[in-house]
């Protein structure tokens, strides 16, 4: 994220897109916010914003990088990914009741292994 898109995430996400591929918002369709992953990394929090989306556009531009290509979703697990990635894809897979919220996932280490505490992100206020 720029220092102008701190309270904006999906401001970065579109501008990382663009950059990344090519494609312009006016060609992302549905595009939510639905993870948002928190993790301490030595002495720092970092979070990432996970959105979801759709394009009908097949036009992409070559960057550094690597290739684009789209990848069927019965082959996503079958990716290499960070593993807070790798468990977030897993608990969207897996958990389809969870596909139209926000959910969020702290990441800790428990005996040395990855875990994901995994909440969703609601309005108390409604």
């Amino acid at each position: 994220m720029e220092p102008d898109e701190i309270n904006d995430p999906m401001a970065a996400c579109l501008r990382e897109v663009h950059e990344e591929t090519g494609i312009t918002k006016e060609h992302i369709y549905n595009l939510e916010l639905r993870y948002i992953i928190i993790r301490r990394a030595v002495d720092t929090i970092r979070q990432n914003y996970i959105y979801f989306g759709e394009t009908d556009t097949a036009d992409f531009i070559d960057t550094r990088e690597g290739t684009l290509h789209w990848v069927p979703e019965a082959e996503l697990l079958d990716r290499e990914f960070t593993r807070t990635f790798d468990a977030m894809l897993r608990h969207y897979l897996h958990t389809p009741d969870e596909k139209k919220r926000i959910v969020a996932g702290i990441a800790e280490k428990i005996d040395g292994t990855l875990h994901m505490t995994w909440s969703t992100v609601e309005d108390f206020e409604l």
